[in-house]
């Protein structure tokens, strides 16, 4: 039976409740959205006691389901100030779904300075103090929560950068091994965490998955299906083989790939960054790399990796495409292994890859700091984590650092930056950018697999509408994105899953009709909020600024963008 677990930090009282019949259906993304819609005053500071985080696993959580165990922290940003669901692999979602929690709301303030764990266990959880881990970075803070409570326990911290309520910090998570190095990175989640006076949560094995299917020999038939039509695809090969580092590739050649703060779309090195070069360069390395690996068991995909240094020994693990463009076109880096050290010191840091890259461009292209330069990349992270240093601001992300610096060409919307995807090469994500509720962000409504031209306005508005509300199904289910490019035109497959776990005829219609509802709730809590049509555009440079080498500027027509949004707020 699915239960919430409700925390009070001002008493430091931890209540389980049955699940209420308002969030029966919802998980995830979706129960975020339907439950700061009726618990989260809109209008309060992100980070005063008026305020609640929420953990949630997706509905699908649990064991029974592969490939379906993402996580979702969400609540008010503290980055955008509107509704924020951050997702990430590994551990945690599949910890929580074994337990039966359907979720975890957080509520209330300790007083100030006091810092705790939450610790969760098939027979309870408690608060207990974490003052020993203050100012950990996340990698030691884990390894001694792992000591202490078992090494299949599930991790969930911060790093300095929460501690201190940086705007963009990160909270991170374990995979399947234990590595603290599944980030829940976009929107400030790691400061909302160190708001509620939380260090991290552990979460202790479970056995069994808590939940079991109300029609079983449905559920196996649809399993069967589900399985052969994900590993038989040709998406879940590449995905395998390549990774997602065989983007580089078609960033490079669409000209959507960030470089130089978004002043062009193609990087020269990129060739020998991508894809087959990646993977070989693994290989040769040998020692413990692995092009192939994944990050909660059961998985697949496995898109994952372990990136290894020239002896063979673990760099990074993974070393996807959005931390290595973030990091290494858009700053001028070529080299991987500077790179793969970098990304781990942000997932150290718990700070935001992309609004760190984002806000480095921006101290490079001002001339503060020299391009290309890792050395000097990895100084002012570390201190801008610990509030240090003259550029402190980097860990808040790219719209404090543009107006600490005079900046008016900021790669943002709603507060939140770019990711690797330039809008005026990529113009389905662009729109994906402006009217989703979570600000600029390609996994609430990813186009890059489309199959219209990415370059003309025509049919943009409609692409990224169906990716948002695809992404928001995904998000609510836990699911991961990369299950969409595999199963096609079998979706419907999700539904046929969703009713034998529920003992109900589930179609494909009431999925899409959830993830409308799932955008609705999320608009309607930003409306409240104090958002309106100006913040559902982005930035002027994307519609003056050619983007080289293509020469596209985003031209999808305004009313086109108001037309997704209607859509959205005829569902609230």
């Amino acid at each position: 039976m699915k239960y919430l677990l409700r925390v009070d930090m001002k008493t430091r009282a931890v209540f389980r409740e049955k699940w209420p019949r308002e969030y029966q259906g919802l998980g995830g993304r979706g129960l975020i959205a339907r439950l700061a819609l009726s618990e989260i005053d809109p209008t309060s500071c992100p980070l005063s006691a008026a305020s609640s985080l929420v953990i949630a696993p997706g509905i699908f959580a649990g064991g029974l389901v592969p490939s379906a165990e993402r996580l979702s922290l969400g609540g008010k940003s503290p980055l955008t100030g509107g509704i924020k669901e951050s997702n990430s692999g590994g551990m945690t979602g599949l910890a929580l779904g074994r337990l039966g929690i359907g979720a975890v709301v957080v509520e209330g303030k300790p007083p100030a300075g006091d810092l705790f764990l939450l610790v969760i266990s098939p027979v309870g959880a408690e608060l207990v103090p974490a003052d020993s881990l203050r100012g950990k970075v996340t990698s030691e803070a884990t390894a001694l929560l792992r000591k202490k409570y078992g090494s299949q326990a599930a991790v969930l911290c911060i790093g300095p950068a929460g501690e201190r309520q940086a705007l963009a910090a990160a909270a991170i998570n374990t995979d399947l091994t234990g590595r603290s190095c599944r980030a829940n990175g976009r929107g400030g989640m790691g400061a909302l965490l160190a708001s509620k006076g939380l260090k991290g949560v552990v979460i202790l094995p479970g056995g069994q998955p808590a939940r079991q299917a109300k029609d079983r020999e449905a559920l196996e038939a649809a399993l069967l299906t589900f399985r052969q039509a994900v590993t038989g695809s040709a998406q879940c090969k590449n995905y395998r083989a390549l990774g997602t580092m065989q983007t580089m590739d078609l960033a490079n050649n669409l000209g959507c790939l960030p470089t130089g703060n978004f002043r062009r779309g193609y990087f020269e090195a990129a060739a020998q960054m991508g894809g087959e070069p990646f993977r070989k360069l693994i290989l040769s390395r040998g020692g413990e790399g692995t092009p192939t690996a994944a990050c909660v068991p059961g998985c697949l995909i496995c898109c994952s990796n372990v990136f290894p240094d020239a002896r063979g020994r673990e760099l990074a693990a993974p070393l996807n495409y959005q931390p290595v463009a973030s990091l290494g076109p858009n700053l001028g880096l070529a080299n991987l292994d500077d790179i793969a050290s970098l990304y781990c010191l942000c997932n150290d840091l718990g700070m935001d890859v992309v609004e760190a890259g984002a806000s480095l461009a921006l101290l490079m292209e001002e001339g503060k700091i020299p391009w290309g330069d890792a050395g000097t990349i990895a100084r002012v992270l570390r201190e801008a984590a610990f509030g240090k240093g003259p550029y402190a601001w980097v860990a808040d992300g790219v719209v404090a650092a543009a107006d600490a610096l005079g900046v008016k060409r900021v790669p943002a919307v709603k507060g939140q930056a770019f990711p690797a995807y330039d809008p005026r090469a990529l113009k389905g994500v662009g729109v994906t950018y402006a009217t989703s509720p979570q600000g600029a962000d390609h996994t609430a409504g990813h186009t890059l697999r489309g199959t219209i031209d990415h370059h003309k306005p025509q049919g943009q508005a409609q692409e990224s509408l169906q990716a948002q509300i695809n992404a928001a199904i995904c998000d609510t289910l836990g699911t991961c994105l990369f299950l969409m490019p595999c199963l096609g035109q079998r979706l419907d497959i999700l539904a046929e899953i969703l009713g034998a776990l529920e003992g109900e005829a589930w179609q494909l219609a009431d999925l899409e009709q959830l993830g409308r509802q799932v955008l609705g709730w999320e608009r309607e809590f930003n409306r409240r909020a104090g958002f309106s049509p100006r913040d559902d555009q982005l930035p002027e440079f994307c519609r003056s600024e050619p983007l080289y080498p293509a020469g596209t500027v985003f031209d999808v027509p305004e009313s086109e963008l108001a037309w997704v949004t209607q859509v959205m707020d005829d569902i609230s």
